[in-house]
């Protein structure tokens, strides 16, 4: 038997709903393409790559007045007028699933041409620890019970042992087919361009900002001592790892060639398309706003008003596939650093950071909240999920054992219900005072298929 992604089953499963427009929104190479000739050949689809069509209006013709009751639509981007010709799919009774590799033109696609309800919107993200661990052979099934070890969270990090194409590379030829693919899809539009959109000079600049988050000391002239990015990982790690060859990154030299307010916009391009975390504040009195952080950034016009915005938050690269494809070579560093114990607990907050994307969409921001006591700079990370009329999810990750009286949380939420998780390297269960201590191997997996969120809540006192 074939295996099969996640988002497979959830298509079979809106297929069956009075929705007849299916949205499958991804950055490219997630696997969409695999998963719409999966369902082309059980389902019996008539499955059409646009890319691969000469004359596309008349494939779309011949998709839409042929015998099959399922049609599959692949890169919708490279077909002509598509944004007016997909709205009259509605008045079809034929089944549509809709792919593009342009995110932002099928994100417009579903917010406006067919958005309202008309269609149901689904997303496809990178290989999560769950799906790893079922294309690898440690488990059979999606939701079967297994507890992981550091090894398979290891190997995860490192995407070892997963067929061919899921290990996604993040690289100069991934960004320009991008922005190519994003460009044909805009020719192709009937109707205006919204949301952010940026031009080639600043689409292949994205390699370089990404550089920038990963390296915590670098600075720019241009924007005094100002960091761009912050590194994930502390200083002992950090410094055994070095910048990628195949990334020419700004220069001081250089910096002035991007004004404040085009490294502002690619910022906000990042933000809004997953590939960047934001770190909020969050203390007694106050907490800062996810809403305010893109609005921020695209109303900034001068230096002063980064080098300002970049002072209050922190942005960095948020996907474990970044960061192993685009420049840190776990594979060379994973042995030397097996016993270091800081850099585990990095690893695995990235991979926090990951899974929690998933929990999104692409079109927001990703964040967490770091709570500190007023007046100070000591904090607490901590990753939120769950609408705030409902017991949220309050995850914690780290790999050293921390005393229930280090866990200042409570100074904030006080008398909230909250499922609170608190994990450590010792891997050992335990419901104790209100929250629940489980190890970051088996935290990341309850995480990954949302058993984590079965937990019983309990009031934080």
């Amino acid at each position: 038997m074939t295996k099969k992604r996640k988002v497979y089953y959830q298509v079979e499963k809106a297929l069956k709903t009075p929705h007849n427009i299916i949205i499958l929104m991804g950055m490219r190479k997630v696997g969409k393409t695999t998963t719409l000739q999966q369902l082309a050949k059980d389902h019996k689809g008539f499955y059409v790559n646009f890319k691969e069509e000469k004359d596309t209006q008349d494939a779309f013709v011949k998709a839409i007045t042929s015998s099959y009751d399922l049609i599959l639509f692949d890169e919708i981007g490279y077909l002509d007028s598509h944004d007016q010709l997909l709205e009259g799919l509605q008045r079809e009774k034929k089944k549509f699933v809709i792919t593009s590799s342009s995110y932002p033109a099928l994100r417009q696609l579903a917010s406006e041409g067919l958005g309202g309800g008309r269609s149901c919107v689904l997303q496809m993200f990178p290989l999560d620890f769950e799906e790893y661990l079922y294309f690898s052979g440690k488990i059979r099934n999606y939701n079967e019970d297994y507890n992981p070890t550091e090894e398979d969270v290891g190997k995860f990090y490192r995407l070892k042992d997963v067929p061919q194409g899921m290990d996604m590379v993040i690289d100069e030829e991934y960004i320009a087919t991008t922005f190519e693919d994003i460009q044909v899809a805009t020719e192709n539009k009937q109707f205006a361009e919204r949301g952010i959109f940026l031009d080639a000079k600043s689409h292949n600049a994205i390699l370089d900002i990404l550089a920038y988050t990963l390296n915590r000391q670098f600075r720019l002239k241009v924007f005094g001592d100002t960091n761009v990015g912050v590194q994930e990982f502390s200083k002992p790690v950090a410094s055994s790892l070095d910048l990628s060859d195949s990334l020419i990154a700004f220069s001081n030299e250089k910096a002035g060639e991007y004004s404040p307010e085009s490294l502002a916009l690619i910022l906000a391009y990042l933000a809004t398309n997953a590939f960047v975390f934001v770190d909020l504040k969050m203390t007694g009195v106050s907490v800062q706003k996810i809403d305010d952080v893109v609005s921020s950034l695209l109303a900034v016009k001068l230096e002063r008003d980064l080098r300002s915005l970049l002072k209050e938050y922190t942005f960095s690269v948020t996907s474990l596939p970044l960061y192993t494809r685009l420049m840190v070579d776990l594979e060379v560093i994973a042995d030397k650093l097996s016993d270091h114990d800081p850099f585990k607990g990095q690893l695995y907050e990235l991979a926090v950071k990951t899974t929690f994307l998933k929990k999104g969409s692409y079109n927001m921001p990703i964040y967490s909240y770091k709570y500190s006591e007023v007046g100070t700079d000591k904090g607490v990370d901590l990753y939120v999920s769950g609408k705030w009329d409902r017991p949220p999810l309050l995850l914690e990750a780290t790999v050293s054992y921390k005393g229930d009286s280090k866990h200042n949380v409570t100074k904030f939420l006080k008398e909230r219900e909250v499922i609170r998780v608190v994990t450590d390297l010792p891997g050992v269960w335990e419901e104790e005072k209100g929250y629940y201590r489980i190890g970051y191997p088996k935290a990341l997996l309850m995480l990954s298929n949302k058993t984590i969120f079965n937990l019983r809540p309990s009031k934080l006192e």
